[in-house]
């Protein structure tokens, strides 16, 4: 990698970093809207990237896409006002009729491509929407709003992703899953996993409501689903024949390339959290 491209990465990656955690730590409305914004554009991504699929119609208009997106919107605003105490359990019932709307949909679908409609859409929804409403949820374990937290679980996923990328570049030799992503290696891997734990280990020092083998127990959760949201994400890359899901990021691609390992972790580690503090 040529030292221009290093140092875009970097500004970009530092710039990233400084949004994602003000927005986090302000107040609850910003901590949803930043992730509100990260779901609309890994929606729009996603379907950008499966419209090369069989099962979906290529050269959608616009305003189908904004149909999902709308959907996916709602869907993500109510699980996450939910999980910061701003409306009541009741109002998530209305998610199983909105997800149904795209079954509805679907009658207009040109066959043989109803099935495939259905489960584009809906898997857009379950992999991107559902899995970012967590966020409220980890920064309201305890029914009030604690970011540091959350904040903590940004900075174990950036571990795993900034060791495993450092790691992998200097002693990467082994291919983890050469068939899925082949420039992942167990080196960069192990690395990895190595520099969580040791931010797990400094997050004890000055986050002490979890103890050190507590916060071991949560890196732990966060590298092993990282990584596997990271091969996942390849996965569908890789069967779609695209290297990045955008170009939003310069020198790190789009937005589900940045929140891959996030967006599988994160269910996860609340259920780990939420384990712990009973």
């Amino acid at each position: 990698m040529l030292m221009s491209d290093i140092w875009v990465r970097l500004t970009t990656g530092i710039v990233f970093i400084i949004v994602v955690m003000t927005c986090i730590y302000i107040s609850p409305y910003t901590l949803i809207l930043i992730f509100g914004i990260v779901n609309v554009m890994g929606l729009y991504e996603f379907q950008e990237m499966t419209a090369k699929s069989p099962n979906n119609i290529p050269n959608r208009q616009w305003t189908e896409k904004l149909f999902t997106i709308t959907i996916g919107t709602a869907v993500f605003l109510l699980l996450s006002l939910y999980g910061a105490n701003l409306i009541e359990l009741d109002w998530l019932q209305a998610i199983i009729p909105l997800q149904l709307i795209f079954f509805i949909k679907a009658l207009r679908t040109e066959p043989p491509n109803q099935l495939g409609r259905i489960g584009i859409n809906t898997l857009g929804i379950l992999w991107i929407t559902i899995p970012l409403s967590a966020s409220s949820f980890i920064a309201h374990l305890n029914d009030e709003f604690q970011p540091l937290t959350l904040v903590a679980f940004f900075i174990l996923i950036w571990a795993q992703d900034s060791g495993a990328y450092f790691f992998g570049n200097l002693f990467g030799k082994t291919p983890m899953s050469p068939k899925i992503s082949p420039n992942k290696t167990w080196e960069g891997t192990i690395g990895g996993v190595l520099s969580t734990q040791f931010m797990a280990f400094i997050a004890s020092l000055l986050l002490s409501y979890y103890s050190a083998w507590e916060w071991a127990l949560i890196a732990l959760v966060t590298s092993v689903f990282g990584i596997l949201g990271d091969l996942i994400e390849s996965m569908f890359k890789r069967q779609m024949k695209v290297k990045d899901t955008g170009n939003f990021f310069p020198g790190h691609g789009g937005i589900l390339d940045r929140f891959d390992a996030v967006i599988f972790a994160m269910p996860y580690v609340y259920l780990i959290l939420s384990i712990l503090n009973k």
